[in-house]
């Protein structure tokens, strides 16, 4: 007959990112003989303090000898140690989606800025007639900017909207983060706002600096 005298919250006995399992805590005490060798086996001490749990690794060797010079006590880690490669798995795959997706960010720069680059080379002309009646360069980069980015802008709201959906459907395989976290989406949507307003100022204001009478002569 077993008695309960208390109840703990769930753990997980195997990986941070894993579902928690069901455990009985049994004094060792009380552990049959035939399962004690296959339980002590399995032991765990933790131990906490305020400094370098590194340093105390010989101390505690020692101390654990002195009682009983059979423990073996040779397995000892630090528990950041333990979490780290309990997620050295995963944490490599977020790396590698992670420079996809600077790669793809990269991509997508590049390819606002030839877009931009090729529209204000076209209008250069138009620009030099704006600037012959008295439009500053401030006014000629806004006029591109206008023309630009609402298109781009708009392709990353759809973007965003289309991710915020598909990234439900993925929420068994996100860890420490939801599906719907605001903060990664205004990063992202923040980073790529950012990036197609420069991939489309620079050609813009490099059009805006062209000489009026050379291109009105050509």
């Amino acid at each position: 007959m077993l008695e309960i005298v208390g109840v703990v919250k769930d753990v997980k006995q195997f990986t941070v990112d894993g579902a928690a399992t069901a455990d009985l805590y049994v004094p060792i005490a009380q552990v049959p003989p035939s399962q004690a060798a296959a339980l002590t086996a399995r032991m765990y001490w933790v131990m906490r303090t305020d400094f370098d749990p590194r340093l105390l690794i010989p101390e505690i060797r020692r101390a654990v000898h002195a009682v009983d010079a059979d423990v073996a006590a040779s397995s000892m880690r630090p528990l950041d140690d333990v979490l780290s490669a309990s997620l050295g798995g995963r944490r490599a795959t977020v790396r590698l989606l992670e420079i996809f997706g600077q790669v793809a960010m990269l991509l997508a720069a590049v390819g606002v800025y030839a877009v931009a680059a090729f529209s204000a080379g076209m209008r250069r002309r138009e620009l030099a007639i704006r600037s012959a009646f008295g439009a500053s360069r401030r006014d000629l980069v806004r006029l591109v900017l206008t023309a630009e980015c609402p298109a781009v802008y708009a392709g990353i709201a759809a973007g965003l909207t289309s991710a915020l959906v598909v990234a439900r459907s993925l929420g068994g395989v996100l860890f420490s983060v939801g599906p719907s976290d605001p903060a990664t989406y205004v990063a992202v949507g923040s980073a790529l706002a950012v990036l197609t307003f420069v991939a489309t100022w620079l050609p813009a204001r490099r059009a805006s600096r062209a000489d009026p009478a050379e291109l009105l002569r050509a």
